[in-house]
């Protein structure tokens, strides 16, 4: 939850929810969390002492689903979707109901220029998801990275891949990567390195030494 404050008073907050796959409930999950923040504003005292609001009035809550999935969101964006009701009950309580739409914002559907107006970090993460998506050669970019640590821990866990772990990254060097081509570069030479050293460690009959090499480029392509 994101919170943006002017002069002492909380004029709105901004929660994201992460997803890499549609989740069929997750109107009812959004749902949920701005209820119980709604009324952690009326009944918890940090929001009363450090913002001034929960006896008078509340601040509004933005919810976005941020979506890095190999498939679009096309379905399961309304509460209506998952609620059933029969024929007869829907005839006459659907103009009644009170339904909920929540915003996802499909980062791999998006074209190079809509993903322009996000910040460089945020770019750099759907461009390889997109890639992904496409089931295309993903190019690394040249966009400079503004956290470096935080996107390659987010691309570790979100990506379930352990070769974007930080600390192999940086292993013997002291300054941090500034674009993604360099990290992927670094990867690469790194797979390279424990190749060779595997093959002078078992031998090289029967060409295994070239199956190797090329085995572990293989695997750093697919990045």
């Amino acid at each position: 939850m994101k919170y943006y404050v002017r002069n002492g008073v909380l004029e709105r907050m901004f929660g994201f929810e992460l997803q890499l796959r549609t989740h069929p409930f997750m109107p009812v999950r959004v749902y949920g969390y701005n209820g119980a923040t709604y009324r952690d504003e009326l009944g918890n005292k940090t929001f009363e002492t450090l913002y001034g609001i929960g006896k008078k009035r509340v601040a509004p809550i933005f919810t976005t689903v941020l979506h890095f999935g190999k498939n679009p969101w096309r379905t399961n964006l309304r509460l209506s979707d998952r609620a059933t009701m029969s024929p007869d009950v829907a005839r006459v309580m659907t103009p009644h109901f009170d339904d909920f739409k929540v915003r996802v914002v499909d980062f791999a559907g998006m074209s190079g220029d809509e993903l322009s107006i996000f910040p460089t970090d945020i770019r750099i993460v759907a461009q390889y998801f997109r890639a992904k998506r496409r089931q295309i050669e993903y190019v690394p970019t040249k966009l400079v990275f503004v956290h470096t640590r935080q996107v390659w821990d987010f691309m570790k866990y979100v990506a379930g891949d352990r070769r974007f772990d930080f600390n192999s990254i940086m292993a013997g060097h002291r300054r941090e990567p500034k674009t993604k081509c360099e990290v992927l570069d670094r990867i690469i030479k790194k797979r390279v390195e424990e190749a060779v050293g595997e093959a002078f460690e078992n031998g090289f009959e029967n060409g295994r030494k070239k199956e190797r090499l090329e085995l572990h480029r293989e695997m750093a392509a697919d990045l």
